[in-house]
């Protein structure tokens, strides 16, 4: 994932990325969610609720890579039957609101809770 963030991060290479982001992605939540399926839950949800849960993870974070107000290589989302928590670290105040508008607008959200962080302004050189 690293190395994927590093290519998202070069404006020339962004645009023709993000178009093969949705199916990989996609490929990658129905994967993890059939692997849910099959190992026993320990926080209490049943099969369809962690499909659901996959299913809505999987959106939320296609919807953050494929907005232009957000930068969602750098946010990580999880999800607990429906409720969507966002961490991770973003250039900016309005990168926070943006991506909090972002995750609620996707179906299936039931609440959004925005952990993220500003990063830090780089220091001016001496």
């Amino acid at each position: 994932m690293i190395r994927l963030n590093r290519l998202l991060q070069r404006p020339l290479l962004r645009p023709m990325l993000r178009p093969m982001l949705r199916p990989l992605l996609m490929v990658a939540a129905l994967a993890a969610g059939a692997c849910a399926v099959t190992d026993p839950d320990t926080t209490g949800r049943t099969a369809g609720e962690q499909i659901d849960d996959t299913v809505t993870l999987s959106r939320v974070k296609t919807a953050l890579l494929a907005s232009e107000t957000t930068d969602g290589a750098n946010i990580e989302v999880d999800v607990y039957l429906g409720r969507v928590t966002l961490t991770g670290v973003v250039g900016s105040r309005a990168g926070i609101e943006a991506a909090t508008r972002v995750a609620e607008a996707v179906r299936g959200v039931e609440a959004v809770e925005n952990n993220l962080r500003l990063s830090l302004p780089e220091a001016a050189p001496p």
